[in-house]
């Protein structure tokens, strides 16, 4: 079993979509996560829509290259790191997933409404892998 003890130095975090006012669909950049040890997370922030905002869908995909074809991350119960926003109230949702290749990004699929607007941020997390197994198996631990 591993525990995360040092947070500075041991985990990975991308900022996937960075915080924005969305009108359309969108896709974040490709993350290089080929150091994390698969176990991955995402942080939606959705904000309040604006009132012609009827749905928002994010997925969050992985690729075997930075210009592939990207698909959405398994959640590791028969299912992907997908949920979509509908209503009038700004939310949180945290997505755990189970990746398998090297690249990840944050996908706003469909962004629905006569005037769509959604402010929004998506960040994506994921322990990094163990590298000097002879000081308890953290490479900085602890973090100074």
């Amino acid at each position: 079993m591993a525990f995360l003890l040092d947070l500075v130095n041991e985990v990975i975090s991308d900022q996937a979509l960075a915080s924005q006012v969305l009108t359309q669909s969108v896709q974040g950049s490709a993350f290089d996560h080929s150091n994390g040890t698969f176990s991955i997370g995402a942080i939606i922030n959705f904000g309040t829509p604006g009132t012609g905002q009827t749905s928002a869908t994010v997925q969050i995909e992985e690729c075997a290259t930075t210009n592939g074809t990207f698909t959405a991350i398994s959640d590791g119960k028969g299912g992907t790191m997908v949920t979509t926003l509908t209503g009038t109230v700004a939310k949180q949702v945290v997505l755990r997933g189970l990746r398998s290749l090297q690249y990840v990004r944050a996908n706003a699929i469909t962004v629905a409404g006569t005037t769509p607007s959604l402010p929004i941020g998506v960040e994506i997390v994921e322990q990094a892998r163990y590298v000097n197994q002879a000081k308890s198996g953290f490479d900085n631990y602890p973090s100074t």
